[in-house]
């Protein structure tokens, strides 16, 4: 569930969709980590680099930065949004679209917005 003005693009919505999926895989990847290689790099951050490497923004900054890289690559071509406005049958959006006109054009009933959404196939 997403909550958001009608001012926003089919396009913001993608973006912020592959967002939310790169830092929750990220988190996954993250949460996985610790029971082996990341025992190593809590030993090596916690007395010595907590102290030594830049204190409290350094420690900050620190894990943050690995995944900026990760998350350079995040694009609203990723994933398309659909909307199924009825019939079962889906359509593409147009990404310049505004939610209101979605709204408008495809969702002629009162109720929020349902979208859908799929990784695109060749996100160039």
């Amino acid at each position: 569930y997403v909550k958001t003005t009608g001012n926003a693009t089919v396009d913001h919505l993608s973006k912020y969709l592959a967002l939310r999926i790169a830092l929750e895989r990220r988190q996954q990847q993250e949460a996985g980590e610790p029971g082996g290689p990341g025992g190593g790099a809590s030993d090596t951050g916690g007395p010595d680099g907590g102290g030594g490497e830049g204190g409290g923004a350094g420690g900050g900054d620190g894990p943050e930065e690995p995944a900026l890289p990760s998350l350079e690559g995040v694009s609203e071509k990723q994933y398309t949004i659909y909307i199924a406005p009825g019939g079962g049958a889906f359509t593409t959006l147009n990404g310049s679209l505004t939610l209101e006109l979605v709204n408008e054009k495809f969702w002629k009933v009162s109720r929020p917005l349902e979208l859908c959404y799929a990784p695109t196939k060749d996100p160039k």
